[in-house]
């Protein structure tokens, strides 16, 4: 298949005689119809031909109306103009092909030459029966977030973020909707969109997991959280003191003028300041990246039991902890299908094998996940050889202490060998070098600055004190 841009959410296979809609197409489908799309940061209308079908003029109708929507509640808000920019970038019309039963709900191919038209395919069949309001967010949300990737700036972990904020937008009444829309249509295979979204905006979650508070920064942009941070990290660097203070209050005040976030708390130093500022957005921008991970991860999966199912016994309170865990074991054993885990299994295999990447699977326990951490760093140092003059000449400056030649050697030792070096190996003689060179300075320095303060208290000194802190700099050389 030529290259193409989705977002990581499948369609339901209608064809699966199962209990639960958890497998999805991974097939393109059956073409339908071919119109036109007309975009503007303004607005989104579809040509279409005479003889398309009700169908057809659903999904369009969805989409135009799901834009639409958006453009009209919050077309000056900071979370969609960027998107309404990118969306709106290719001037002209955007073929559009329609299709039944295709894997993804939106899939947009980039222009195959200068002057030609993007394509947007687009399955027909789930907006026919679809309730129109939750059915035009949906649309909507998709609209733009495919569209984004116009942009060659923006890719899908970009884009899924770009979805996430416009869902946090939406009214409690509204996200309500859209999630029982999600729950019940074939758009979300094995509900991973709407999980994702419960979980992204839920607060007690994040507290419970990360010790966070996500209300605060909740209608931020996560592009804005990013310019906002990097700013952040960089003048906590470059200013100090008043300047610092001043600095982190009008990022801050600028980013979200009535959060707490720019108020320095009473006693407060700028530098501490600085940091819980820089450390909030950091932390809430990892809250937000882990689900747009979880999410691009379950692109390659079909769930073989049934998750929702899962989520409301983990969501439910036991006294006893076995009896929890029984439960959901119960819950999983009875739905568990191995015909799909088997599809799964070879899908990821035929993927690590093209990408040639090594896979090791083992059952989940703390053991395995200390061996899984060792067995990630298993791997070859490549290019050694760019090494062996560095490595040389420190073994040549350390030679006049046997602890540090000794490192040193270990280093240049590995470095030279004819055979593979492992990565674990050549960092553990890294860190032993390092470990012997902090102990040899901290050894000479107390030494030089021993004979510095006996010099000071003689009268002819100022020469053996400036000598000293010739030696004292001859020393830190070294690193």
């Amino acid at each position: 298949m030529a290259q193409s841009y989705y977002l990581p959410i499948h369609m339901s296979d209608p064809d699966q005689d199962v209990e639960f809609s958890h497998i999805s197409i991974r097939e393109p489908g059956t073409s339908l119809a071919e119109g036109k799309m007309r975009i503007s940061r303004a607005r989104c209308t579809f040509e279409l031909p005479g003889k398309a079908s009700a169908a057809i003029r659903k999904t369009a109708a969805a989409y135009e109306n799901g834009f639409g929507a958006f453009v009209e509640a919050y077309g000056s808000h900071p979370v969609l103009r960027p998107i309404l920019k990118d969306a709106a970038s290719h001037c002209g019309t955007i073929r559009v092909l329609f299709t039944k039963d295709n894997d993804r709900v939106a899939r947009l191919s980039p222009a195959p030459r200068k002057g030609a038209s993007p394509q947007l395919v687009l399955d027909a069949t789930w907006a026919d029966s679809a309730p129109e309001t939750p059915a035009a967010h949906f649309a909507g949300m998709i609209l733009l977030g495919t569209l984004s990737m116009l942009n060659p700036k923006t890719n899908q972990r970009a884009a899924m973020h770009r979805v996430f904020d416009l869902y946090g937008l939406l009214d409690a009444a509204q996200k309500a909707q859209l999630q029982k829309f999600l729950r019940s249509s074939s758009v979300d295979c094995g509900h991973v969109f709407a999980n994702a979204f419960a979980n992204l905006y839920d607060a007690e979650l994040a507290q419970a997991q990360d010790d966070l508070d996500i209300e605060e920064l909740a209608n931020i942009s996560t592009e804005l959280l990013f310019q906002t941070g990097y700013a952040l990290d960089t003048l906590r660097f470059s200013a100090k003191g008043t300047p610092l203070k001043k600095g982190v209050v009008e990022l801050a005040g600028k980013l979200c003028p009535n959060c707490a976030l720019g108020k320095p708390l009473s006693g407060e130093s700028p530098e501490a300041f600085a940091e819980r500022a820089f450390d909030h957005i950091e932390r809430t921008l990892k809250w937000r990246d882990k689900w747009a991970t979880w999410m691009r991860m379950q692109d390659r999966i079909d769930f073989p039991y049934p998750q929702d199912f899962v989520f409301d016994l983990l969501n439910e309170e036991y006294e006893d902890l076995d009896e929890w865990r029984a439960n959901i074991n119960a819950v999983i054993s009875r739905y568990f299908d191995y015909q799909t885990e088997g599809e799964n299994i070879k899908r990821i295999s035929e993927w690590a094998y093209e990408s040639d990447i090594r896979l090791v699977s083992g059952r989940l326990s703390r053991a395995f996940g200390n061996q899984a951490n060792l067995l990630s760093t298993a791997k070859y140092v490549q290019g050694k050889e760019m090494l062996a003059p560095l490595a040389r000449r420190i073994e040549k400056a350390t030679r006049e202490d046997a602890t540090l030649h000794t490192a040193a050697t270990r280093l240049l030792h590995l470095v030279q060998e004819q055979k593979k070096t492992p990565y674990s190996r050549l960092v553990g003689a890294l860190n032993a070098f390092d470990e012997a060179l902090v102990k040899y300075q901290a050894e000479a320095a107390k030494k030089i600055l021993d004979e510095a303060d006996t010099a000071s208290r003689h009268l002819l000194s100022r020469g053996a004190i400036a000598l000293s802190r010739e030696r004292m700099a001859a020393e830190t050389g070294l690193t």
